[in-house]
């Protein structure tokens, strides 16, 4: 769900920039869809990092609907994440040639 959440953002973005008369999704989405399973994959080798982003992020966009069972407090959690992972994953970038039209 989150590859085709970042393709679906994706589309619309470049819908948005180029605003042309042209079919919607643009041409390249399933390249665009294949790079974050890609990406995806790779994270999912390693375990515990994979956990905590995909923790974080269900957490945030649940607006903390799944508050620990485990007794953590969202703070608690929050101040657990590992932030230099969530560094790494903004500095990967779409390549170039997948922006193009």
């Amino acid at each position: 769900m989150l590859a085709i959440s970042c393709a679906v953002i994706y589309a619309i973005l470049q819908d948005h920039a180029y605003s042309k008369c042209e079919k919607f999704p643009p041409p390249n989405l399933d390249a665009v869809w294949n790079y974050y399973m890609e990406k995806l994959k790779k994270l999912g080798e390693k375990k515990l990092m994979y956990h905590k982003i995909m923790h974080g992020l269900y957490t945030t966009v649940s607006n903390d609907s799944i508050t620990p069972a485990h007794g953590l407090s969202t703070e608690d959690i929050v101040d657990g994440m590992d932030w230099a992972a969530l560094a790494m994953l903004e500095q990967a970038r779409v390549p170039h040639e997948l922006t193009r039209r």
